[in-house]
């Protein structure tokens, strides 16, 4: 198997995080982001710009959370000391998503919940339609 069908499910696995997080939660739920809530408050000193109207739930912190997992699982067999760096890379993330002011901590934990679903739902469809992944040594090559 070559290291291409992996990459292809994680770019579906985000394009799917990605417009779900947006249409079934921002556009339906529309809670405006903190940075917009609180504008004009001069404590307030932005380190990037806002982004979009709608904050809840974090796409970024849906997007990372569904790649960890994915690669959590994909990868762990093979090098299981690190596995949980991915897991750290998105929760980073969504720490930086809070500390810079444009998402709420809510926002960011259901984006976990719910990027962690999908990217569970993910590796499970991979490993159904791709078991052979797990039982060949040269998957990669």
């Amino acid at each position: 198997m070559k290291f291409w069908i992996p990459l292809l499910i994680i770019g579906f696995t985000v394009g799917l995080c990605d417009y779900t997080s947006v249409h079934l939660f921002k556009k339906q739920i529309e809670r405006p982001r903190p940075c917009y809530m609180y504008e004009n408050d001069p404590r307030l000193d932005l380190l990037i710009p806002c982004g979009g109207k709608y904050g809840f739930i974090s796409t970024h912190a849906a997007n990372h959370m569904a790649i960890a997992v994915f690669l959590f699982y994909l990868l762990g067999r093979k090098a299981p000391r690190l596995k949980w760096l991915w897991i750290l890379w998105a929760l980073s993330i969504g720490f930086a998503q809070v500390y810079v002011g444009v998402h709420y901590p809510l926002d960011v934990l259901c984006g976990f919940l719910y990027g962690g679903l999908i990217g569970y739902i993910s590796i499970r469809l991979f490993i159904k339609f791709f078991p052979s992944f797990f039982t060949n040594e040269r998957a990669f090559y």
